[in-house]
C-alpha cells in the first residue's frame, strides 16, 4: 500500500477528540520539517483567528484552502421551521424562517465566507471553492493557473 492510502486509511478510521477547532494549533507540529503541499479541506465556519494561526504557522508550506460549501447556506426556505447548529452551544435549535429572516442568513452566510477569502488573500493563498460534490477539474484548473 502506498503511504496516500495509508494516510487516507488513518484518516478515515480516526475518532475526533474535541468539539471545537482548537487542534489547528497542534496540526502543524506534525507536519513535515521540509516545505510541502497541504490540502486544508474545510467549511471554515471558525473564527479567523485561528486561521491566521494556522497560516502564521505553515508559511514555509504551500498550503491550499479547499473550501466546502454547503448549498442550504445559501438557499433558505421563504418561510417554514428549520434546525440549524448554534456555534456558541454546540447544538441545533429551532428557527423560524420568514423571508426577511433567510436574506440575513443567507447575506450573513455570503460576508463571512468573502472575508474568509479576503483573509487567505492576504496570505497569498488562493482557496479552491468546492459547492455540492468534489469537482476533481476545479483542482486540475487551480495547478494548470497556477503554472501561468
Amino acid at each position: 500500500k502506498g503511504i496516500a492510502f495509508h494516510a487516507g486509511e488513518l484518516l478515515w478510521n480516526s475518532k475526533p477528540i474535541g468539539r471545537n477547532h482548537n487542534g489547528l494549533r497542534l496540526a502543524p507540529q506534525y507536519l513535515p520539517s521540509e516545505p510541502s503541499l497541504v490540502f486544508w479541506i474545510s467549511d471554515f465556519h471558525f473564527a479567523p483567528e485561528l486561521i491566521r494561526i494556522f497560516l502564521n504557522a505553515t508559511k514555509y508550506h504551500d498550503v491550499v484552502p479547499i473550501i466546502l460549501d454547503d448549498a442550504r447556506e445559501y438557499n433558505w426556505p421563504r418561510w417554514g421551521i428549520i434546525r440549524i447548529y448554534d456555534p456558541e452551544t454546540g447544538g441545533m435549535k429551532l428557527r423560524f424562517i420568514t423571508p426577511g429572516v433567510g436574506k440575513k442568513l443567507k447575506d450573513s452566510f455570503e460576508a463571512r465566507r468573502e472575508k474568509t477569502i479576503e483573509l487567505f488573500r492576504i496570505y497569498n493563498r488562493r482557496p479552491i471553492r468546492m459547492r455540492g460534490a468534489f469537482d476533481l477539474k476545479k483542482l486540475f484548473r487551480f495547478f494548470e493557473e497556477r503554472l501561468e
